[in-house]
Protein backbone atom coordinates (compact mmCIF):
# COMPACT_ATOMS: atom_id res chain seq x y z
CA UNK A 1 0.00 0.00 0.00
CA UNK A 2 1.45 3.26 -1.05
CA UNK A 3 0.48 6.97 0.39
CA UNK A 4 -1.69 7.79 -3.28
CA UNK A 5 -3.41 4.35 -2.48
CA UNK A 6 -4.49 5.12 1.63
CA UNK A 7 -5.22 9.20 0.22
CA UNK A 8 -8.27 7.79 -2.20
CA UNK A 9 -8.84 5.05 0.18
CA UNK A 10 -9.00 7.72 2.55
CA UNK A 11 -11.35 10.46 0.59
CA UNK A 12 -13.64 7.78 -0.38
CA UNK A 13 -14.18 6.63 3.20
CA UNK A 14 -14.40 9.99 5.02
CA UNK A 15 -14.45 12.80 2.53
CA UNK A 16 -10.92 13.87 3.63
CA UNK A 17 -7.55 13.82 4.37
CA UNK A 18 -5.18 14.37 7.24
CA UNK A 19 -1.32 14.75 6.43
CA UNK A 20 1.29 13.87 8.73
CA UNK A 21 3.63 15.96 6.67
CA UNK A 22 2.87 19.63 5.53
CA UNK A 23 1.49 20.74 2.29
CA UNK A 24 5.09 21.78 1.47
CA UNK A 25 5.96 18.11 1.83
CA UNK A 26 6.97 16.07 -1.49
CA UNK A 27 8.39 13.36 -3.37
CA UNK A 28 8.47 11.88 -6.58
CA UNK A 29 5.26 9.43 -8.07
CA UNK A 30 6.15 7.45 -10.93
CA UNK A 31 3.02 5.25 -12.35
CA UNK A 32 3.35 1.71 -11.96
CA UNK A 33 3.19 0.98 -15.72
CA UNK A 34 5.62 3.46 -16.03
CA UNK A 35 8.01 1.58 -14.07
CA UNK A 36 7.35 -1.92 -15.45
CA UNK A 37 8.31 -0.62 -19.56
CA UNK A 38 11.29 0.85 -18.35
CA UNK A 39 12.50 -2.32 -16.46
CA UNK A 40 12.34 -3.93 -19.03
CA UNK A 41 13.52 -2.05 -21.40
CA UNK A 42 16.33 -1.84 -19.45
CA UNK A 43 16.73 -5.56 -18.57
CA UNK A 44 16.98 -6.09 -22.77
CA UNK A 45 18.68 -3.43 -23.86
CA UNK A 46 20.46 -0.98 -21.31
CA UNK A 47 23.54 -0.44 -21.57
CA UNK A 48 25.05 0.49 -17.82
CA UNK A 49 24.53 -0.99 -14.81
CA UNK A 50 22.59 1.84 -12.52
CA UNK A 51 19.29 3.17 -13.69
CA UNK A 52 17.32 6.17 -11.65
CA UNK A 53 13.82 4.89 -12.70
CA UNK A 54 11.66 7.66 -11.44
CA UNK A 55 9.23 10.29 -12.86
CA UNK A 56 12.29 12.93 -12.17
CA UNK A 57 9.11 15.66 -10.66
CA UNK A 58 8.52 15.79 -6.86
CA UNK A 59 4.97 16.49 -6.28
CA UNK A 60 4.15 18.33 -2.86
CA UNK A 61 1.24 17.41 -0.65
CA UNK A 62 -0.45 20.93 -1.79
CA UNK A 63 0.11 19.90 -5.77
CA UNK A 64 -1.71 16.91 -4.84
CA UNK A 65 -4.50 18.38 -3.44
CA UNK A 66 -5.31 20.56 -5.81
CA UNK A 67 -4.65 17.60 -8.01
CA UNK A 68 -7.24 15.79 -6.64
CA UNK A 69 -9.95 18.27 -5.77
CA UNK A 70 -10.35 19.28 -9.72
CA UNK A 71 -11.92 15.33 -9.69
CA UNK A 72 -13.75 14.93 -6.29
CA UNK A 73 -14.52 17.23 -2.93
CA UNK A 74 -12.65 16.57 0.39
CA UNK A 75 -11.90 18.33 3.30
CA UNK A 76 -7.76 18.62 4.08
CA UNK A 77 -6.52 18.81 7.61
CA UNK A 78 -2.94 18.62 8.37
CA UNK A 79 -1.40 17.72 11.46
CA UNK A 80 -0.23 20.42 13.70
CA UNK A 81 3.48 21.34 13.28
CA UNK A 82 3.57 18.60 10.54
CA UNK A 83 7.56 18.15 9.37
CA UNK A 84 8.24 19.65 5.57
CA UNK A 85 9.61 15.78 4.24
CA UNK A 86 10.97 16.91 0.96
CA UNK A 87 12.40 14.36 -0.75
CA UNK A 88 15.19 15.24 -3.18
CA UNK A 89 14.43 15.25 -7.31
CA UNK A 90 16.06 12.27 -9.12
CA UNK A 91 17.35 12.89 -12.16
CA UNK A 92 16.07 10.87 -14.89
CA UNK A 93 18.80 12.27 -17.65
CA UNK A 94 19.97 8.73 -18.24
CA UNK A 95 16.96 7.11 -19.28
CA UNK A 96 14.95 10.07 -20.69
CA UNK A 97 18.37 10.24 -22.94
CA UNK A 98 18.63 6.94 -23.72
CA UNK A 99 15.66 5.31 -23.72
CA UNK A 100 13.45 8.70 -24.89
CA UNK A 101 11.97 8.25 -20.79
CA UNK A 102 8.73 10.14 -20.75
CA UNK A 103 6.45 9.16 -17.97
CA UNK A 104 3.27 9.95 -17.19
CA UNK A 105 2.01 13.30 -15.03
CA UNK A 106 0.29 12.15 -11.99
CA UNK A 107 -2.06 14.13 -13.14
CA UNK A 108 -3.26 11.91 -16.13
CA UNK A 109 -4.06 8.75 -13.45
CA UNK A 110 -5.61 10.33 -10.81
CA UNK A 111 -8.84 10.05 -12.76
CA UNK A 112 -8.52 5.91 -12.92
CA UNK A 113 -7.37 5.91 -9.38
CA UNK A 114 -10.37 7.43 -8.18
CA UNK A 115 -13.00 5.13 -10.51
CA UNK A 116 -10.67 2.26 -9.48
CA UNK A 117 -11.17 2.98 -5.76
CA UNK A 118 -14.50 4.02 -5.79
CA UNK A 119 -15.36 0.99 -3.72
CA UNK A 120 -12.31 0.99 -1.62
Amino acid sequence: ENFVTVLVREIRQSGGFHFQSSLRSAKDYLHIQDAVDMLLKIAVNGKQQVYNVASGINTSNADLVTLFSKHTAFSVTVKENAPDVIFPEISVKRIRTEFDFCPKNIEEYIPTLLKKNNDV
